[in-house]
């Protein structure tokens, strides 16, 4: 092994690392610290857009991040220093996600946690499970092996230094790498740039080695291009604060709208003329979304939550509303809307549009009130807060008992609260009625299937108030069968209040892979005792 030539590079450019003057070590471990975590989410914005199973299971991406860090920290005072890997390992990584969204076998992957088999991306079959199971754990080891490198280079610059000091300094460089990650959020920067901006922050400590500074230029540069090259002409990836949002001419001239490689909507043009001489199925299309202003008074004050592109912006215009005001969180979405939306929903002057979260605009609605409430005609399974990478599903809080009466109270006398939703199991339906007859005092809800995106409507409504006399098909199923979803459990997609087991049984392969890696690497120096109070520290930054 001695004479193996990467182990030799390592070694030298693990020497020259500690002949860097102590003056220049805290620039150094911030400069590391912001790369690591500016790295680490973007890393984990780029699973989610690539493979939909993980945009399910965030916590997946930004724990094996964790671990890669963790273990580097394990072997910071060890030679060779690794930071020369970097570079290839996260291209590796890259090649195998890109290749994996292109080439379609993401779409083979199930969604292994049972429990949420109410979602987009079905459990399957035993075998379909397991099969996803493995690739997770590959995805997970792999990407901890990625951040390997980054770790042992900012371990190996912290114990250069005081303890507080050296931590201040990680401190310092991991919320700068954060509020870099942020502000390009916020700017819609994409895969591309974020790689480029890893690149900046990488290439000052391969300055180490002319040799390894060259190499390093073409790896990161290939990441670059792995990642920007489009694959697809037809198709325009934007990544937005929240998620990325691929753009696609569908069948029939529509512009078609995904979420994280999932499919979100179509942009409808549903006007009399359009729907006169087309499909059947555009017939259907115009029935479910022209459904909530059969019920209330002839010219309403609307409000949509979850406005989207403005499928249901447009249909409140066409059928008389006074005004409208149409939330919708994703700034991207709303836009794409605004310039594309094929009736120009939100060019009307009777529409006002806010950019911002359904619950933070129902806290501050003030004295406003509307004759109707529609909830947009939502299936966000791999909408994830992107911001900072967490793994808060969109709908988690705007779908529970609490917002359902925040909604409620925003009612006009006599006003309809209509809510569609993408119903993919029945119990999911049940769920939602649930919800409602408690948010409303258990008043009667009623429920229609309009077949559209496997759409469900159910009203709600005050007592005595009119509403649609047409049913769904009844759903025989225990109300002991579904618990509501409440602002301490906004588990939209799981029908009981319960630990999912199939998901602690996921984590029993990534735990014991773990534990084997973490030991092998404590192996290869001195040993030292297990330290409590860090573990527990980690355990409490786990909860938080």
């Amino acid at each position: 092994m001695k004479n193996d030539p990467l182990e030799r590079i390592c070694r030298r450019y693990g020497d020259a690392l500690s002949r860097l003057p102590v003056e220049h070590v805290p620039h150094a471990l911030i400069l590391s610290s912001a790369l690591a975590l500016f790295s680490e989410l973007a890393v984990i914005r780029l699973h989610g857009a690539y493979l939909p199973v993980l945009a399910l299971l965030k916590n997946i991406s930004l724990l094996s991040a964790f671990l890669g860090l963790g273990a580097g920290f394990v072997v910071a005072d060890r030679r060779p220093a690794i930071f020369p890997l970097f570079a290839p390992l996260l291209l590796s990584h890259l090649v195998m996600l890109r290749f994996m969204q292109e080439s379609g076998l993401y779409a083979r992957l199930a969604n292994p946690i049972a429990e949420e088999s109410m979602m987009g991306v079905a459990t399957g079959s035993g075998l379909t499970v397991a099969v996803s199971v493995v690739f997770i754990a590959v995805v997970f080891f792999w990407n901890a092996l990625v951040f390997l490198p980054l770790g042992q280079l900012i371990g190996s610059l912290m114990i250069r230094l005081p303890n507080v000091r050296g931590y201040s300094y990680n401190l310092i460089g991991s919320a700068l790498g954060v509020g870099l990650f942020s502000l390009s959020g916020l700017l819609w920067l994409g895969g591309g740039v974020w790689l480029a901006i890893t690149a900046l922050a990488a290439l000052p400590f391969l300055l180490f080695s002319r040799q390894l500074f060259w190499w390093g230029i073409l790896f990161l540069a290939a990441a670059i291009a792995v990642v920007e090259v489009p694959f697809d002409v037809n198709r325009r990836t934007i990544f937005s604060p929240y998620q990325s949002i691929d753009l696609a001419q569908a069948r029939g001239g529509a512009l078609l709208l995904s979420s994280n490689g999932l499919y979100y909507q179509r942009l409808l043009d549903l006007r009399d003329e359009k729907v006169a001489s087309d499909a059947p199925t555009v017939l259907q299309q115009r029935r479910h979304y022209d459904l909530p202003y059969t019920v209330g008074p002839d010219s309403p004050s609307v409000l949509v939550l979850g406005s989207g592109t403005g499928n249901d912006v447009a249909a409140a215009l066409r059928n008389g509303a006074r005004s409208v005001t149409a939330v919708e969180i994703d700034p991207v979405i709303a836009i794409v809307g605004e310039r594309l939306h094929p009736e120009a929903p939100y060019q009307s002057e009777r529409v006002e549009l806010i950019a911002t979260d359904a619950r933070a605009f129902m806290k501050r609605a003030g004295e406003r009130r509307y004759d109707l409430i529609v909830y947009g005609l939502l299936d966000s399974h791999a909408l994830l807060s992107g911001r900072a990478g967490g793994g808060i599903r969109l709908d988690s809080y705007v779908y529970t008992v609490e917002a359902l009466r925040s909604a409620r109270e925003l009612l006009a006398p006599g006003g309809v609260l209509v809510l569609s939703f993408a119903i993919l199991e029945k119990r999911l339906s049940a769920k939602f009625e649930k919800m409602l007859e408690e948010a409303f005092d258990g008043a009667p809800v009623r429920i229609i299937r309009t077949g559209y995106d496997e759409g469900v409507t159910f009203f709600a409504a005050e007592r005595g108030t009119e509403l649609p006399s047409q049913t769904a098909e009844a759903i025989e199923i225990d109300a002991a069968e579904v618990d509501v979803s409440t602002d301490d459990w906004p588990f939209l997609y799981m029908p009981k209040r319960t630990y999912p087991m199939s998901y602690l049984l996921l984590w029993v392969p990534l735990l014991l892979g773990s534990f084997v890696l973490l030991n092998r690497l404590s192996s290869l120096g001195e040993r030292r005792p297990f330290h409590w109070p860090a573990f527990f520290l980690g355990a409490a930054f786990m909860l938080l």
